[in-house]
């Protein structure tokens, strides 16, 4: 188990940086994340998106991407090294996430029924304290040449409201996917 983890937000000039988009793209399939150079822009100019490492013992055992929209807190990519996996790295990062803010939590996951990763990992963030939304939802195309995909939000201390999950999906919408047509409702949270 863990002794020492914590979150560390770099920028793309930090050496553990690199490493950790080898770790991206190995885990998440091109479809599920955006262009490299998009994703360094991102990183080096936009204040409410941050590029964490999490570090265990000193040395760096995976990375967690967060944007912060001052209502809640939008995950969009986490993964463990693995060679870490199996050790409690995973629920300590949300437990450490959750313990740093008190916004609301808000990620997607693969529905349920798309493979026994999938149910895995609903089950991970349901011990977490995650709830699973039963609104549809599609996560928007990354960009040029990529696709739409299906999706599921999960969120930790946000009650799903169909106000409430319109609210959500216009600001990923809007500001994750770049969606243009979108407009965000009046808050009510």
């Amino acid at each position: 188990m863990p002794n020492h983890l914590y979150l560390t937000r770099i920028g793309t000039r930090d050496p553990r940086f690199d490493p950790s988009m080898e770790l991206m793209n190995s885990t998440f399939p091109d479809s599920e994340r955006r262009h490299e150079d998009e994703l360094r822009g991102i990183v080096e100019v936009n204040p409410i998106f941050a590029f964490n490492v999490i570090m265990d013992e000193g040395q760096r055992a995976g990375f967690i991407t967060t944007w912060n929209f001052g209502k809640f807190i939008y995950v969009e990519h986490f993964a463990v090294e693995p060679k870490f996996r199996g050790h409690g790295i995973g629920m300590l990062t949300i437990r450490a996430l959750q313990s740093s803010s008190a916004l609301p939590i808000v990620l997607e996951v693969e529905p349920q029924d798309t493979s026994d990763t999938a149910a895995r990992r609903i089950n991970f963030y349901q011990r977490a304290g995650f709830n699973l939304w039963a609104t549809p939802y599609s996560q928007p195309s990354y960009g040029k040449g990529k696709t739409s995909l299906p999706m599921a939000l999960m969120a930790y201390q946000l009650e799903e409201t169909p106000e409430c999950t319109q609210i959500v999906k216009a600001i990923l919408y809007k500001n994750v996917y770049k969606v243009k047509s979108i407009d965000i409702p009046h808050a009510i949270f």
